[in-house]
């Protein structure tokens, strides 16, 4: 995430807010570092926010965090919240804009669905805004107003033009420097911007599968472990009941 947003995770119980935390709380949750007694043995619904100039809520991931019967996170948690908040579609307008928004019914990575939740989005106390009031409240004291430079371009939705607006913009952009910028030139650099953000969606698409296969390998060692302790117990087991055979003969 650039470091024009702050970040934030926001824990739920029954549709409230019941505690948050800075990203490198989160962090330290995931690493055994800090525990969750206070949640221990729940899958606890959470919410990831993207925070920007001002204290406005620029994007949302619900997910959730499997926490063991002892406090400690699920360490093999792997859901990436950051892709997924930049690659999200749009959710409700929290007073900057529509913000972008990431939950089960609206996941840009199908595979990462069953890990996020759906909360109540529309009507009042729905989820963004129960957010929106405790990032206001900022009681983990982000600094607001030292955010003055450009945010991130990923988390900004683009806004439709009026149709002459278009027009004026492609007119503007085509014939730039008094004339200077030909068809050409124009037909170049769109073809070049276009390759760009292919190879850049490509790399994306790249990054999740090897993280998937990376997944499925661990799964596997798991599975292999498990069936060569079960060949041992049976090994055992079989010496053990041919002792006892041998004893009772």
């Amino acid at each position: 995430m650039d470091s024009a947003f702050n970040e934030a995770i926001y824990l739920f119980r029954d549709g409230q807010i019941t505690s948050e935390m800075r990203y490198s709380e989160f962090e330290s949750l995931l690493s055994g570092a800090a525990t969750l007694e206070d949640r221990a043995g729940e899958r606890v619904p959470c919410a990831y926010a993207a925070i920007g100039s001002g204290l406005a809520v620029r994007g949302l991931v619900f997910f959730e965090l499997s926490v063991a019967a002892n406090g400690v996170a699920d360490s093999g948690f792997n859901v990436p919240l950051r892709y997924l908040v930049r690659n999200a579609g749009a959710g409700p307008d929290l007073g900057h804009g529509p913000i972008r928004l990431s939950c089960r019914g609206r996941c840009s990575v199908p595979w990462h669905a069953s890990n996020l939740w759906q909360p109540e989005i529309d009507g009042p106390g729905n989820a963004p805004e129960l957010i929106r009031k405790c990032v206001r409240k900022n009681r983990l004291g982000f600094k607001a107003n030292t955010v003055n430079r450009v945010e991130d371009p990923a988390l900004e939705l683009a806004r439709p033009e009026p149709a002459i607006d278009q027009l004026k913009t492609r007119a503007d952009a085509a014939f730039a420097d008094g004339g200077r910028v030909t068809v050409r030139q124009v037909l170049a650099r769109h073809a070049k911007h276009v390759e760009e953000l292919k190879a850049a969606h490509q790399a994306d698409i790249a990054r999740q599968q090897q993280a998937y296969l990376d997944q499925i390998r661990q799964f596997s060692d798991e599975i292999n472990r498990l069936r060569s302790a079960l060949r041992q117990e049976k090994a055992r087991s079989k010496r053990l009941q041919l002792m006892l055979r041998g004893e009772a003969g």
